[in-house]
């Protein structure tokens, strides 16, 4: 009989778990939180809607998929079977010789099209989600894939917030401390950066 993997019993214990924050504790421009948005071009599409083997519909895939975080620094887990919406996820985060384990929830799954402030129409597709129990820390990192209908541009964007939170540990809690936003800036590039390089790699080997 094959054994469950190692994560699944761990997942099991998130799952129960509720946020570690009210988002409402979040006002945008007010002191003490860490704000940071990333954004990217792929290769665009023919204008319209998005194509079904473009960039967007790509980029939508891997978003889903959630395998564009470097696996050197982060790998997660949840149950594929699950929805999108409401999805907790296991992250292993690894860091020199350490090993960390968090949960996450996917609290906003984004799916719409509208103007932009041009008045072009875009079509939008992503989610966020937010810290959950147990976390270093409070906040929320949103992945969003774009496209303009007008242009063909098709764009990755990413945006968090985030401050640290409950440490228990001293060590950990300094270590944070001293390196913990460079790791947050240098995580969220390397995603921007492995997406963008996921997406191209898949449409060249396309027929």
């Amino acid at each position: 009989m094959k054994s469950e993997p190692w994560w699944t019993e761990q997942l099991t214990q998130l799952h129960a778990l509720s946020y570690n924050y009210d988002a409402s504790e979040y006002v945008a421009g007010e002191p003490g939180w860490s704000v940071d948005h990333y954004e990217c071009n792929v290769p665009s599409e023919l204008p319209g809607p998005p194509q079904p083997d473009g960039s967007f519909e790509t980029a939508k895939r891997i978003l889903i998929a959630y395998k564009f975080p470097d696996p050197g620094r982060i790998v997660g887990y949840y149950d594929e079977t699950a929805d999108l919406a409401g999805r907790t996820m296991l992250l292993e985060a690894k860091f020199l010789w350490m090993r960390f384990i968090f949960g996450v929830r996917v609290s906003n799954v984004i799916d719409e099209e509208s103007p932009n402030g041009s008045g072009e129409l875009v079509t939008r597709y992503g989610y966020a989600y937010r810290t959950l129990e147990g976390h270093w820390e409070i906040g929320e990192m949103t992945y969003v894939v774009e496209k303009c209908a007008t242009t063909g541009e098709v764009r990755i964007l990413i945006d968090a917030y985030s401050k640290f939170d409950r440490i228990p540990n001293w060590f950990h809690r300094l270590g944070f401390k001293l390196l913990g936003r460079s790791v947050q800036k240098q995580f969220a590039k390397s995603c921007l950066q492995r997406l963008r390089e996921m997406v191209v790699a898949e449409l060249d080997s396309s027929p």
